[in-house]
């Protein structure tokens, strides 16, 4: 199928979905542009922009606000690399999210606004396995949590800003934790096996 195909083929599925959809071609550009207006007032709340049946871009605004909030890279394999979103819908876009297989394997956030990730999720084959949260004032990293199955299943924390996890928390199927200090702390800059490079 060719790109033309491709992009009326999703057109139509948009279409049978309820979305309004178009699609144009920019000559000058090579582009074809598929959008839909999810809400119907007449604005294009989400774009797919592709170059010879590959996508390249998809930008959202999943608010409805007139301004993009969530862009989608893809590889020329049409797979998706990386996507940069503003989630707290303020205009800076402040997540940045890299995936593998069409699957997320890591999310950093900058939550404050300083140029440094302070939030830090990695994923194995599209699930969540560990997070780190930084003090935003020292860059350390104070909380490692391990997940199983969606939820947190253990955090080792770092209570004093020392560069170390001092505590262990368990947490069981209800989110109850239950902590121990560690008769060994753990270096929190990854050097132990317990914290990250990043």
């Amino acid at each position: 199928m060719n790109s033309t195909g491709i992009y009326i083929a999703l057109f139509l599925s948009g279409s049978l979905l309820g979305s309004a959809a178009t699609s144009y071609y920019q000559a000058n550009t090579g582009q074809l542009v598929l959008g839909f207006d999810h809400n119907a007032d007449g604005i294009l709340d989400e774009r797919l922009i592709g170059v010879e049946g590959s996508p390249q871009k998809v930008m959202i605004d999943r608010n409805f606000d007139g301004s993009d909030d969530y862009i989608m890279f893809f590889l020329t394999t049409g797979h998706v690399s990386s996507s940069t979103s503003d989630d707290d819908f303020d205009g800076i876009f402040e997540t940045e999210s890299s995936f593998v297989n069409n699957q997320p394997s890591a999310v950093r956030v900058d939550s404050d606004g300083d140029g440094d990730f302070d939030l830090i999720q990695y994923f194995t084959y599209g699930v969540a396995s560990e997070s780190f949260i930084k003090n935003p004032a020292t860059g350390l990293k104070e909380r490692k949590h391990l997940y199983k199955l969606g939820k947190i299943s253990k955090t080792y924390k770092d209570t004093n800003s020392n560069g170390v996890f001092d505590l262990e928390c368990i947490y069981d199927f209800f989110q109850d934790e239950t902590c121990n200090q560690l008769a060994t702390p753990i270096s929190n800059d990854g050097k132990e096996g317990v914290g990250s490079s990043e």
